[in-house]
């Protein structure tokens, strides 16, 4: 019956139906308090609800009980990582990538706090492995273009970010990144297409919104040089 509920708990969630897997999940913990598996349910099912604090007890908790949980360091990491607290966050994604190893996401999380840490040549070993590993991997391009992005390495960055849209041409936050290094380079029609591209693919939010102001700081811009 434990097992049963895990399972359906895990469906739900998949599904988005939040309540009823949390449900699921309570009943396993309700018999059995030391269910990794459930509590790992309902961590992931809080963490969606942005209720870090209680994210970062039971991962904890389920640490006390399984010192080798790789899916509680991961979310113990995102939630610090997410929080603004790299620092915290390094941890808990090194501890995660040691375990297993060879799980990329492991590896792009803890490239992802070096590079907020600055640690840009321990970053630069992993993604370069990834890429390596997995070349038509877009989000792996699209981290290394970052990482070269924060060093100021502009040609670098432009060919990996270049590369991430080549594989996955709807990749709204390449357009972005893109859009802005090519203002920085000077190559404003570049940088416009880029504004439309990441336009058409999320026209809501602060996102948004920064790019529709860029968009239309080039577009008086460039009529101004032009008269």
């Amino acid at each position: 019956m434990p097992q049963a509920r895990l399972m359906l708990g895990t469906a739900y969630t998949e599904l988005g139906r939040r309540g009823e897997a949390k449900a699921q999940f309570d009943l396993v913990l309700k018999d059995d308090p030391r269910s990794v598996q459930a509590l790992i349910g309902v961590a992931n099912l809080l963490m969606q609800d942005g209720r870090n604090e209680d994210v970062v007890a039971l991962c904890k908790r389920t640490l006390s009980l399984d010192g080798r949980n790789t899916q509680a360091y991961m979310l113990l990491g995102e939630v610090y990582a997410g929080s603004g607290r790299p620092a915290e966050a390094l941890p808990a994604f090194e501890k995660a990538a040691e375990i297993q190893p060879k799980l990329t996401q492991n590896r792009l999380n803890l490239a992802g706090a070096l590079v907020e840490l600055k640690q840009y040549p321990r970053a630069e070993t992993l993604l370069t492995e990834i890429v390596h590993e997995y070349p038509r991997f877009p989000l792996a391009q699209f981290n290394l273009g970052n990482l070269y992005d924060e060093q100021g390495r502009v040609v670098e960055a432009l060919e990996h970010y270049r590369r991430a849209l080549h594989l996955n041409p709807q990749y709204a936050d390449a357009h972005f990144n893109l859009a802005l290094l090519c203002e920085r380079t000077g190559e404003t029609l570049k940088a416009v297409h880029h504004w439309k591209c990441y336009l058409k693919l999320d026209n809501s939010g602060q996102w948004a919104d920064i790019a529709r102001r860029q968009l239309d700081r080039l577009r008086q811009a460039t009529v101004i040089q032009s008269r």
